[in-house]
Order: structure tokens, then sequence, then C-alpha cells
């Protein structure tokens, strides 16, 4: 089956949308003023000098006036992407319904970061998460040791995310190559981020968000057409998908209540809630603290609508693969990211749907980049050199746009979207948490203190990850029974499973993906404290 030509033009019309939203908020930017009859230089100087601060206050915190609605679309937008367009509901069909209790983690990092971290940052003259750790610490090495991982960490992240969108155009377009997907992908959420700074992202956030909720939409109403609500339910039970009780007290496990709710929002959400500099400039683009938080407010209801139509369009999956001949064979010759995608070409009975859905998540992967490279256009670019030369902020946008794309073409490489997405944040989001923590808690952590922890946080993360994929490799089957993963033609089945002790030492190390980052955080924390005490002993020891 193919597009029509209505799809084709709902997909173009729709990425045509935050280019026209680029160009909107780049002729509303403040302009220099043209001198008046009569003023003198030094008032058209100190004129100028307010309009360059304007111009830079614009395009990277959207002059600080944002209401929280737009706000927490774009929050919610910039994490969720194409991976929840993709990835969500072929997560349900295949590995159950435990992916459900990051709601509740959701719930938690929000409050937190809420509570503490929003007025921390807003009532501070920081434009940077990075710029507090320069400062507390007085440590230009830990400063760049931090850009620069994360500018890795962001850049593959993002590849990532333009990976899975041109995987899923390549598939219905027979005509367009991955290659030429993932170059129009990045084209366009760099040409409006680099046009219309802050105030383009969110609010293309916003017409995106809505695009991704609404392609979750049409399939769940496909689906209740074809089958009927209750019917889908009973069938998602009877094959074990719906299971919410999976609840053990092992580490290794890639989806338990253990693992969801306190590896997810420990390790995994609180970090990226608290202290990811994505999410930290667009707190302060808000126009108070109050509006800051009720933008995480909005964010989580946001999210618990998603995770909900998600895990929904995951059941009526299971019932057109069940029902289907067409789909059921389909999916024996397709990677698991392909399945949304494939399965939308022969179950939409009008035209313009299947193309709706594939804009949905063009949407998801453009709200996602565009936040990525303008926040790292704001961390590389010094706020003094930003003033002087406006378009050096948009030149670099450019940059790392090219440089994401590059990173989509190593991305396929990964494995599951979801999995190697969130996999490649843990590395990082841990140990950053760390410097932050013991940053505002602990005024005896130094910055020799400091590096050395956030180093041995790194190196914990990286080596439980390799660890992680060797033991993949050498004994899957150990791997396997901690997974809780189904054969798509079979029940899943949590409870009767083969014991399979590990025989090597990779996988006596081996832990699930969502318990890494709380190692990484771990390690930072008990590393630096260590050091400190051992450091102060020995400093009361030679002074005496």
């Amino acid at each position: 089956m193919t597009f029509t030509i209505i799809d084709s033009l709902i997909c173009l019309v729709l990425l045509l949308l935050p280019i026209l939203l680029g160009l909107y908020f780049n002729f509303n930017q403040p302009k220099n003023d043209l001198p008046s009859d009569g003023e003198s230089a030094d008032s058209l100087l100190r004129k100028n000098a307010e309009s360059i601060d304007e111009n830079y206050e614009y395009y990277h915190f959207g002059s600080r006036s944002l209401h929280f609605f737009p706000t927490a679309c774009s929050l919610t937008a910039c994490f969720m992407s194409a991976l929840t367009m993709i990835g969500w509901p072929t997560e349900f069909f295949i590995f159950g319904s435990m992916f459900a209790w990051f709601s509740v983690a959701y719930l938690f990092s929000a409050v937190i970061s809420g509570y503490f971290f929003v007025p921390f940052f807003y009532n501070s003259s920081y434009s940077t998460t990075f710029d507090y750790l320069d400062k507390r610490y007085d440590s230009k090495i830990l400063k760049r040791l931090t850009t620069g991982v994360y500018l890795v960490q962001t850049i593959v992240y993002s590849g990532i995310v333009i990976y899975a969108p041109s995987l899923a155009i390549s598939t219905v377009f027979d005509k367009i190559s991955l290659s030429f997907a993932m170059i129009l992908t990045t084209c366009i959420c760099t040409l409006y981020t680099s046009l219309g700074g802050m105030k383009a992202v969110i609010w293309t956030d916003v017409l995106q968000l809505t695009v991704m909720i609404s392609g979750f939409i049409i399939i769940s109403i496909q689906g209740i057409s074809d089958f009927g609500f209750k019917n889908i339910i009973e069938n998602a039970d009877n094959d074990g998908i719906t299971n919410l009780s999976h609840f053990v007290w092992s580490i290794r496990y890639r989806h338990s209540f253990l693992s969801v709710v306190v590896g997810g929002t420990i390790g995994m959400w609180l970090p990226i809630f608290c202290v990811n500099q994505t999410m930290v400039q667009k707190y302060l683009a808000c126009r108070s603290v109050k509006h800051a938080r009720l933008s995480l407010v909005v964010c989580v209801v946001n999210l618990w609508i998603l995770i909900a139509l998600g895990c929904f369009c995951g059941y009526v999956m299971n019932m057109y693969y069940k029902s289907n001949e067409d789909i059921s064979i389909g999916f024996e010759d397709l990677l698991t990211d392909q399945y949304i995608p494939f399965m939308i070409l022969h179950i939409f009975k009008a035209p313009g749907f299947s193309g709706w859905y594939i804009a949905s998540i063009y949407a998801g992967t453009l709200s996602t980049v565009a936040s990525s490279i303008s926040s790292m256009a704001t961390t590389v670019t010094p706020k003094s050199l930003a003033r002087k030369k406006p378009w050096l902020s948009k030149i670099n946008v450019v940059v790392f746009g090219v440089i994401c794309c590059g990173a989509a073409y190593l991305a396929g490489l990964l494995g599951s979207v979801v999995e190697a997405a969130m996999s490649v944040n843990s590395i990082v989001y841990g140990p950053f948490l760390g410097l932050f923590l013991l940053g505002i808690n602990c005024e005896k952590i130094s910055q020799f203190d400091a590096v050395l922890g956030y180093f041995m946080g790194i190196i914990t993360g990286i080596t439980s990850y390799a660890m992680n994929i060797t033991c993949r490799q050498k004994q899957n089957d150990f791997v396997g029974q901690y997974i809780q993963k189904r054969n798509i033609s079979e029940p899943l089945d949590l409870e009767t499973r083969t014991e399979i002790k590990a025989d090597n030492l990779f996988c006596k190390a081996y832990v699930g993906y969502l318990f890494m980052p709380v190692l990484a955080l771990s390690a930072t924390l008990l590393t630096s404290l260590c050091v400190c005490y051992v450091r102060n002993i020995y400093k009361r020891c030679f002074s005496n």
C-alpha cells in the first residue's frame, strides 16, 4: 500500500508550518533603534546596547515572558519526540504495560524539581546550568568537562531521535531513502530554530504536541471502530500485556515496579526535570516562578495523557496483529521500530490519516531536535559575545544541526530506539545531578572532589552500559529472562520463567538499564564525599 496525494499534502503542510512560525518570530524580534532628530550619539548607543540585551534575551529565553501553557507543551514535546510515537505502542505491544508506571516517576520528579530547583535557577543570574557549576566549584576544568559530556550526549540522543522518524518515512515512501529522510528532518528543525529562537521553538512545540496527541487518537478511534473498546481490552488482557503487577526486588529486570518507579525517578527523570539544560532554559523563559512551576504541573498531565494513549495504541496494535493477516506476516520481516509505520498503511480506510500519523512522528522529532540544538547553542555561545554578535548564535544552531544529522547515521546501530535513547541519557544525567546535590548541600566539597566524583560517575555509567552490551552478546538467554519480552504470537508470561545463571563476569554485574544512572549517581556522590572526608582528615593531621 502507498500514500495518497492527500496524505502527502498533509505531511507537507504540517512540515511547513514550523518554518512559517520561525519566519514570524524572526521578523518580530527587537530591532536596533534609528537616530531621531536631535538625539545624541551617547543616547543612541545606550538605547542600542539595551536593544542588544533584548535581542539576546529574546533569542535564547523568549524575553523571559512566556506563559506556563506553551512552556508546558514544549517541556512535554522536547523529550517525548518520535520515540514516543514509534516506540511506545510497540513497547506495550511486545513488553506489556509495566512501562506505564513511568507516570509515577514523572510526578515525583516534577514535584521535586518544582519545589527545589525551579526557584533556585529562576532567582539566580545563571543563563545555563554550567554557569552555576563554574561559580560554585570555581573550576574551568569541571565546566568544560560537563559541557563536553552534555554536548556529546545531546548530539547522540538527537541522532537517535532523527533516525527514528526517518526510518518511518523511508518505510512508507518507497522512493525516499533513509539518508534523504534524515537530511530533510534536520534541515527543517534547524531552519526554524535558527530563524526564530526560543519563541519559535516553544510555540512550534505547542503545534507539534497537538499533532502527536492527535496521532495516537486517530489510531485509537480506528481501532475502536473496527473492534470495539471492550474487545480490544479483553484481548490485551488475555495476551498478558495489561499486567501492572510485576513486583520483584531484583535490579536486573528491565521493567518492574522497582526499576521503573525507583530507578526511573532517581536515575532518569529527576536529573532531566531538575538540571538538564534543555529543561532549565525553558523554566528561565517563563514570566515568573509560579508560571515555571505551573508549566511542570501541566507537563505531567500531558505526559499522563500521552502514556495512556500510547498504551491503548499498543493494545490496538495487538488486535490488528491477531486479526489482519497482512500485518501479522509483515511484522515477521520488520524491525520493531517499523511496526507502527507499517501498520498505519493497512488500517486506515480513508485517505489522509496515514499522512497525519507520519506527520505526528515528524512533529515529535522536530520538537526534540530543535530544543536540543537551541540549548547547545546557548551553552557554547558566551553571553558577552552573543550580545555583540547575535548572528553567532544562529551559526551555532546550524552547526549543531549538521552534527546531529551526522549522529543519526550511527543511531541504527544502537538497537531499539526507546531503550537506546534512555541508556545513552542515563550515562550522563546521574553524575550531573550529583554535582548539583553536592554543590548545594555540601559546602566543603571542593573542585577536586567534584571533578573526581563526576569522572567516576561517568566511568561507572559507561562501564555498566558496556558490560550490559557484552553480556547480551555473550549470554543473550541470561539477559532475556530479565527483559520480560514475549513472542508476539504468544501471550506474555511474567511468572513461569526458567532461571539461567550467569556464567561470565559481565553477566554477574548485569543491571537493568534504568539502574545504570542510579549506579552512576551513587558513584559520584560516594566518591566526592569520601575524597572530601579523606582530604579534610589529611589537612587536620598535617596542620597539627
